[in-house]
């Protein structure tokens, strides 16, 4: 079971798509606005707020974030 979710974390992370929203290894949730050609991602997290993260950083897509807290 770990296995697979590891293999579809880093299929979600290499597949990620401007206008994603997602939620970062601390906590902080956003919107994917930029994949830049370096590997980072430049993440919404405010109106005309944006912050610059690796790609690494994300800890999983928003709709499964809220899915896991209603369990």
């Amino acid at each position: 079971p770990q296995a697979k979710k590891q293999k579809d974390q880093k299929n979600f992370i290499e597949q990620i798509q401007k206008g994603q929203k997602i939620v970062t290894v601390s906590g902080v949730h956003g919107k994917i606005f930029k994949v830049n050609e370096d590997g980072t991602l430049d993440v919404e997290i405010a109106n005309n707020v944006h912050i610059t993260i690796e790609r690494s950083g994300i800890s999983l897509e928003m709709s499964k974030a809220r899915n896991a807290e209603k369990k």
